[in-house]
């Protein structure tokens, strides 16, 4: 059975995740971007900085001006600073699992979930159905895992 401490390895290890991947851009890989009306990789760094904690922290504190201050900042960080950022909000993941905010680090979890399992490639057979069942399972997962954090 998973416990609260697995979890929070599991968030933990997300967030070195993208570090490493972040360190994989290519020269001139910062301007991608799939299509018109998509973040460019810059624009996708800068966002995941802040996401998680801030969507977070937000809905558990009613307080959405902590996502828009979030966002704000980001907009100013620049790409070698991401692993920084995101070594903050790894810290900021464990703090509240220390604390014991179920809530906050079951939204997470269900935030982490979503981007692992949406990496659906657009020509996959069957992406065109697959949002609904990636938000199901997300869902899904957040309620387990609520339901694991409060053992």
């Amino acid at each position: 059975m998973i416990s609260k401490a697995d979890l929070l390895a599991s968030l933990e290890r997300e967030c070195d995740i993208r570090v490493h991947l972040h360190g994989k851009i290519p020269p001139g890989g910062l301007d991608f971007r799939f299509t018109e009306g998509q973040r460019d990789t810059r624009e996708l760094l800068q966002y995941l900085s802040f996401c998680g904690v801030g969507f977070t922290a937000a809905m558990v504190t009613g307080d959405w001006t902590i996502y828009t201050e979030g966002a704000e900042k980001s907009g100013e960080l620049l790409p070698e600073s991401f692993p920084a950022a995101m070594e903050e909000q790894k810290a900021r993941i464990v703090a509240a699992g220390v604390a014991g905010s179920t809530l906050l680090v079951g939204v997470l979890a269900v935030l982490f979930a979503v981007g692992r399992m949406s990496r659906v490639q657009p020509d996959d057979p069957g992406a065109h159905g697959a949002g609904l069942g990636l938000i199901a399972a997300a869902l899904a997962f957040g309620l387990l895992t609520n339901a694991l954090l409060r053992r």
